[in-house]
């Protein structure tokens, strides 16, 4: 009986503790497609990476507002993109295990970083003032006023963290060659030349594993050009020294196995995976596909030839004026018939704006917004309205117009060659991601996704 009772209880405690415990009914997904969970932690990460790269409009200062459910769909395809580059084998692709290997390498060698280095150094404020005492008071000139130490501590600090940073840095190097089985082969460091035969050759070795010369040419690079032969012989043994410090961090870096023993460092390796893998897909499946023949184009710019003009010209008349009364004043003396040069002349008379009879031309592309908006719609000689253009209030008379002349077919062909090659990706992959879906198993969790609504909404009040 007391086990039954223990068991209601738990029961009763998950159903108000609710997401505490929603791990219990299995609930916390926010999406499910076939054998990958979506969870609302990685749906954050997505919009934060978007937010970074600018894909979203901005709106003074902040981010647009965001439909939630076209951003979660776009994530869903991702995922649908990579399942399927996985069915096609794409993830034998040597460019995808390349990059994918180069990144996990990258992000170990980071996070060992941290570990071995970052964590480890710490600077006390009597250091700083000890620093301050010997650096700044000591050895100060004579009558002359040492800088407050207020105002020199974050400074001080930095220095104290650098020399620290680098003296772990080399202790740490000095331990992985202490354990570690180095063999450099000086014969045939000493006789490296330039043919290309040499880059197969095995210039040392990390533990029985091979260093090859074009490894080592790829850290010197360009360096050696130029430079007499001893010279070129020091900066080879230095790229060598500096490849092999390299790859004894990178190889105690992988051998901690980050993403199987830390599940959020294994996550982000995985994400990264499945943002590869789309890109990958995209260039083997998708863009080989592609072909825009030239009856395309011509096609495209015999339809769409107004597109394809140079910005239109407007010559203007503009009355400015400081003060909006004033403005419609003017402005309905224009209405009854008031010459527009005599009142420019008055209104620059007066002070009261930066006005001219001369007449000035302008691209449309070069007209404030709002001068903008007013002028593509008026007709040779009409008069415009009051308009607000910034502090200024204005009234403009379109003197002449002159369209744009329409740009030659060979001068605009790489533009429309590139724009319908994207129309026709985006309509074939498009394809591709419909088929998916119908041959997926794809759940979102409405009461999840709704209640993350809820809080952005909440928090952009």
């Amino acid at each position: 009986m007391k086990r039954y009772l223990s068991i209601l209880i738990i029961l009763i405690m998950c159903f108000i503790c609710g997401k505490a415990f929603s791990w219990f009914w299995g609930e916390d997904y926010l999406a499910k497609v076939n054998q990958e969970t979506i969870y609302i932690e990685d749906f954050q990460k997505r919009l934060s990476e978007l937010h970074r790269q600018g894909s979203m409009q901005r709106s003074k200062g902040r981010a647009a507002q965001i439909d939630l459910r076209v951003a979660l769909e776009e994530m869903i395809d991702d995922y649908l993109l990579y399942q399927e580059g996985y069915r096609s084998g794409l993830d034998k692709d040597p460019e995808f295990i390349r990059r994918s290997n180069a990144y996990l390498e990258f992000q170990s060698i980071l996070r060992l970083r941290r570990e071995e280095i970052k964590d480890n150094i710490k600077v006390e404020e009597d250091e700083i003032k000890a620093f301050y005492e010997e650096n700044y008071k000591k050895s100060g000139q004579e009558g002359k006023t040492p800088p407050n130490y207020v105002k020199v501590k974050g400074k001080i600090k930095k220095k104290i963290y650098k020399t620290k940073e680098k003296e772990l840095e080399r202790q740490y190097i000095n331990k992985l060659k202490e354990n570690a089985k180095i063999e450099i082969y000086t014969d045939v460091l000493s006789s490296l030349g330039n043919t290309k035969k040499d880059g197969k050759r095995v210039v040392a070795s990390i533990n029985g594993k091979p260093v090859l010369v074009s490894d080592l040419e790829k850290e010197y690079g360009k360096s050696i050009q130029g430079k007499k032969e001893e010279e070129a012989k020091k900066i080879r043994k230095k790229a060598l020294d500096g490849l092999i410090e390299y790859l004894l961090i990178k190889e105690d870096a992988l051998n901690h196995n980050y993403p199987q023993e830390d599940p959020p460092f294994g996550k982000m390796i995985a994400q990264y995976r499945i943002r590869l893998m789309n890109f990958i897909f995209n260039t083997r499946i998708i863009s080989p596909q592609i072909r825009v023949t030239e009856e395309d184009l011509k096609e495209y710019y015999k339809k769409n030839k107004e597109k394809h003009r140079l910005p239109d010209r407007f010559k203007l008349k503009i009355i400015s004026l400081k003060d909006e009364k004033e403005a419609n004043k003017l402005h309905k003396e224009l209405e009854a018939g008031a010459n527009f040069n005599r009142l420019a002349r008055s209104a620059s008379d007066s002070m009261q704006g930066d006005n001219s009879t001369n007449t000035s031309w302008w691209y449309n592309r070069n007209l404030s917004d709002p001068i903008r908006s007013v002028v593509e719609g008026m007709k040779v000689g009409d008069i415009s309205r009051v308009i607000k253009d910034r502090s200024f209030y204005k009234i403009v008379k379109l003197v002449d117009l002159k369209k744009g002349a329409i740009i030659n077919y060979p001068k605009v062909k790489g533009m429309i060659k590139t724009k319908l090659g994207r129309e026709k990706f985006q309509s074939l992959l498009n394809k591709y991601l419909k088929m998916m879906r119908e041959n997926s198993s794809i759940k979102i969790n409405e009461d999840v996704l709704k209640n993350y609504e809820m809080k952005v909404k909440n928090e952009r009040k």
